[in-house]
């Protein structure tokens, strides 16, 4: 946060994305414009702070778009971190706009630091964030800026359902979870005798 000079009180969101179509990251500038650009002039304080770590064979594309956008200012491309688990950790929000996704380990590990998560309704986002307000279509801008605006507007109730979802999380995915299904596999394919 003081790499980033965030003043006192300002959110901070981070996606950590390779800059590449599959990640829409131009939706998630057109989303965050969407989402600030009538208090941009007004209020600029009030606007939280967007950190994109990563980098890419898109990040002309995304530059440009983040100067072409109102709120551009408030968007910063940080380029390759490592590890970016640090931005994450000290992040407000993290969020995801992908138009597919597998298993989205950075969405599992935004959950394990206990940091609220924005996503598209990709891979096993879903599955991760059951139930969460904040899981959106794919490729839909206006719900994505309204996903935005709702976390913004009542961070400590996201942030006690971050909790929620990290002890989910540990109780279904854990190490010694996964490990044990592992294990039942291979006993299963023994017993058949099955390589």
């Amino acid at each position: 946060r003081a790499e980033l000079d965030l003043g006192p009180g300002r959110p901070l969101v981070v996606c950590v994305a390779r800059h590449h179509p599959q990640k829409r990251l131009d939706l998630l500038v057109a989303a965050w414009t969407d989402a600030f650009a009538a208090r941009a002039t007004a209020d600029p304080e009030s606007v939280p702070l967007l950190a994109i770590v990563g980098e890419g064979p898109e990040t002309g594309p995304i530059s440009q778009c983040i100067a072409a956008s109102s709120v551009g200012w408030s968007i910063r491309l940080l380029g390759r971190r490592e590890p970016a688990t640090t931005y994450v950790a000290a992040a407000d929000c993290f969020i995801l706009a992908s138009d597919w996704e597998g298993v989205p380990f950075v969405v599992a590990e935004a959950i394990s630091l206990e940091v609220p998560v924005i996503s598209t309704e990709v891979g096993m986002v879903p599955t991760f964030l059951e139930g969460s307000s904040l899981i959106v279509p794919v490729g839909d801008v206006a719900a994505l800026s309204e996903a935005i605006l709702r976390w913004e507007s009542d961070m400590e109730h996201f942030q006690a359902e971050a909790n929620e979802y990290r002890q989910r999380l540990q109780r279904e995915f854990g190490r010694d979870v996964l490990t044990a299904e592992v294990v039942e596999c291979y006993q299963q394919l023994a017993r058949r005798g099955q390589p």
